[in-house]
């Protein structure tokens, strides 16, 4: 038997008595709370029954507004194409997104019910499902999946390469709309959707409109200034060569914190389009790539054929662009890995090696040697470390981790500085390379390793410092409970206590 909407909700705001809220349910109280929220935007009446007979279905008095077998919840945001209630599917029993046009269909043109098909065809991991579509009250409404999490515009990344991951997931999305014969035609980091599971998906087709195939579209301009290629904001049509444009343009401010061509009136962006000038930026993530941002440029290009071929050739380049930086990096990261090793090795070892010479038998006139110790650990734990840190340079994190927990166990308790010097170089490293979030996961732990060696050597304050860090870490990758547990272990470092907490597994679950 399906759950109801009511048994969803209880359930929802009991994990959130737990985990915090969510702010579909406690949303914040607006600051014009006072004003009339229903008296600007579409389908206002609409928006207001909705409210209200929410209120009372949640009561036991009353039912929610329906269209069709949807019930709607409350809405979650409205613009000047729509607007996007959270709906109850009441036959499969499951959360859906429903879009509701503010235009009406003609009634001698079925193009955008066609259209609104043809996207309910379309399955990518990285576009968001749309199950069903119909009309309601003379006006297309389109019901698409629920996906929890927040929208790239709220998103804060950290680092280019974890731009470009994010970014060429979306480019997938959009490659596979252009593939089905669709444009997307509001392509921004709104629109993009970073869901807590781990999954980035293209949303809100809502301007979408079939390609020309050599008949000039009918399609009105719209879009948001900023992101609009220039032909469109001139109110020309749509087409794959817009979608780059678009999607550059979000690319660009993601790096640099700003919009290429600013985000002012649609005369001022043109002019500054036309001109070429680009906004600089003050809030640049640094190291960005000269080759990327070329390739993002000629995405940005004034007329549609100067730019990249297609959104899958403007991909190819940033990804072939993103390897030859690694690869650049790699090799002088090998040679400095070197350096590293025998600095750590003469600052941990300097001692050891001057009382094993102190202690050689022999002749005064005898030369001093450096006997091999009958059990090397310490040497085959610097080897793994060094392995550990050539892994984390060519990306292979896998293999990076499992040198790392061999190293750890052979030096945490005989030479704990090294080991923390050399884990807190390895977990910069991995995410230096490849800034995902199983590698943050990684990084955390590696973190937390160097911090428990820090607690041998007593520097509390340097363990403190690298819990701070492993829960920083875990936190960025979304787990919650064990990045507090961190944040308590640094507070304990940070008075001088030790914490007896383990959570590196042998096995991460990302390589089973």
């Amino acid at each position: 038997m399906p759950m109801t909407p009511e048994e969803f909700e209880v359930i929802e705001r009991e994990y959130a008595k737990v985990f915090g809220p969510d702010d579909a349910i406690d949303r914040p109280r607006a600051a014009d709370e006072g004003k009339d929220r229903y008296a600007e935007g579409p389908w206002r009446e609409l928006r207001r029954e909705v409210d209200e007979r929410h209120l009372s279905a949640v009561l036991g008095d009353g039912e929610h507004v329906a269209i069709g077998r949807f019930e709607l919840l409350w809405e979650i945001g409205h613009g000047g194409m729509g607007v996007v209630f959270r709906a109850w599917d009441s036959t499969l029993g499951r959360m859906v997104a429903l879009k509701l046009w503010t235009d009406a269909m003609p009634s001698e043109d079925a193009r955008m019910l066609q259209e609104a098909q043809a996207l309910a065809r379309l399955s990518h991991p990285n576009v968001v499902s749309v199950f069903d579509v119909g009309e309601y009250e003379g006006h297309l409404y389109v019901v698409m999946e629920f996906i929890r999490g927040q929208d790239a515009a709220h998103w804060d990344p950290r680092h280019w390469r974890e731009v470009l991951y994010v970014y060429g997931l979306a480019a997938r999305g959009l490659i596979a709309i252009h593939a089905a014969g669709l444009v997307h035609n509001d392509f921004k980091p709104e629109n993009l959707l970073l869901g807590d599971d781990g999954r980035v998906c293209v949303a809100d087709l809502g301007l979408a409109a079939s390609m020309p195939r050599g008949v000039e579209s009918e399609q009105k301009p719209g879009g948001t200034t900023g992101y609009m290629a220039p032909e469109r904001v001139i109110g020309g049509p749509g087409d794959a060569q817009s979608d780059q444009f678009s999607f550059c343009a979000a690319v660009y401010g993601a790096l640099y914190g700003t919009l290429p061509f600013g985000g002012g009136t649609r005369i001022a962006v043109l002019e500054a389009m036309e001109a070429g000038e680009l906004a600089a930026g003050d809030r640049a993530l640094p190291g960005i790539p000269p080759r990327v941002r070329a390739a993002l440029l000629r995405g940005l290009a004034w007329r549609a054929q100067d730019r990249h071929p297609s959104m899958e050739a403007l991909l190819a380049e940033l990804e072939s662009a993103e390897r030859e930086a690694l690869e650049r990096k790699t090799r002088r990261r090998s040679m400095w890995g070197q350096v590293l090793l025998g600095g750590l090795l003469l600052a941990s070892l300097g001692g050891f090696a001057v009382t094993k010479l102190g202690d050689v038998p022999g002749s005064e006139d005898s030369s001093p040697v450096l006997p091999l110790p009958s059990v090397p650990r310490w040497w085959v734990g610097l080897h793994e470390n060094l392995e550990a840190w050539n892994a984390a340079s060519a990306g292979k994190t896998q293999e990076c981790y499992s040198h790392w927990l061999l190293s750890r166990e052979l030096l945490q308790r005989t030479l704990p500085r090294a080991h923390s010097l050399f884990s807190e170089a390895i977990s910069n490293e991995i995410l230096e390379l490849s800034p995902t979030p199983a590698n943050y996961i990684i990084a955390g732990w590696i973190a937390e390793g160097a911090s428990q060696s820090w607690e041998y050597t007593e520097d509390w304050r340097r363990a403190s410092m690298a819990r701070s860090q492993a829960a920083s870490l875990l936190e960025s990758a979304g787990e919650i409970d064990l990045a507090r547990l961190q944040q308590y272990c640094a507070i304990a470092n940070a008075v001088g206590e030790r914490c007896d907490y383990s959570s590196q597994p042998a096995v991460p679950s990302m390589f089973e």
